[in-house]
């Protein structure tokens, strides 16, 4: 197996959009930086070499709206579904760049032991692509800021891309029971939750889950749902324009006042009031294209 090696210098920051040739298969390469692609359009698959003596790889299915993340010194090519070329927004960066971003540690080192991140996740990759597009805007542009502009904008991405890989990491808690209530809540966090029914599904007493939940999380159950609804709600708001007491019951809120007290509680402004500076906000970035 050939695998090329690629090294472009050190503090490294490039984004480039562009559509793959027709037909394309890529090189296997690797390189001593971290790489992000937003799939725009097409489709395809990421080649993640598994054992290079063997020749032996996994195979990583991408689509438009699909964002991957890899440390580059897995070796690695992207190789386009015939007719339906990758279109991607492309962007490496080092570690160097990144110096000040507290949780560039953890985060490197959970990209690393995961090898490949592939995350469909539609409002993440939605609020990646907003944030890629600022980048092209600013680098286009040519400003006087940019630099700083663009050094802010990766440590934004990378936030976004640590949040949506939290569940992850939390998955990783140390007792197994913990971890299956874990990946419940993020899947069903709309529906009827309570620890009593883990309690029972892992029989064990209702106060030993809530403390061994506690433990690993550290929230209670409920925070730790209502943190988690919270944070769908406010992409929600963000996203769409659906009427917020419909997107408070789609997220399992059934009383309203209740939730108002709580989103206020956490938020510091009503949801209504979120929306709305949400929308001012978008809209002076649309000003500024």
């Amino acid at each position: 197996m050939k695998i090329q090696v690629m090294n472009y210098g050190s503090p490294l920051f490039r984004i480039n959009e562009a559509v793959h040739p027709r037909d394309f298969t890529g090189h296997f390469h690797r390189h001593p930086f971290f790489e992000v692609g937003l799939i725009i359009g097409g489709s395809g698959r990421y080649e993640v070499v598994t054992d290079e003596t063997a020749g032996t790889f996994t195979a990583h299915p991408v689509k438009r709206n699909m964002l991957v993340f890899w440390d580059g010194a897995v070796a690695h090519r992207a190789v386009d579904t015939p007719g339906d070329e990758l279109y991607q927004i492309i962007i490496v960066f080092d570690d160097s760049y990144t110096v000040g971003f507290s949780l560039m540690k953890a985060f490197a080192d959970m990209v690393r032991r995961k090898r490949f991140l592939c995350i469909d996740d539609a409002s993440t990759v939605f609020r990646c692509q907003n944030i890629a597009r600022r980048m092209l805007r600013i680098q286009s542009q040519q400003m006087p800021t940019a630099p700083d502009m663009l050094r802010a904008l990766t440590t934004e991405l990378l936030c976004e891309l640590y949040a949506a890989n939290e569940p992850a990491k939390a998955f990783a808690a140390s007792d197994a029971r913990i971890r299956t209530a874990l990946e419940e809540i993020h899947a069903h966090y709309s529906e009827r939750l309570s620890p009593a029914h883990y309690a029972d599904h892992f029989f064990i007493s209702t106060k030993r889950f809530s403390d061994l939940f506690r433990k690993e999380t550290g929230k209670t159950f409920v925070e730790y749902v209502n943190d988690h609804r919270i944070g769908v709600i406010k992409d929600m708001l963000a996203r769409t324009d659906k009427n917020i007491s419909t997107i408070a019951f789609e997220t399992g809120f059934n009383n309203l006042s209740h939730f108002n007290r709580l989103f206020r509680r956490v938020e510091g402004v009503s949801p209504v009031i979120y929306r709305k500076r949400n929308a001012a906000v978008q809209q002076a970035h649309d000003e500024g294209r």
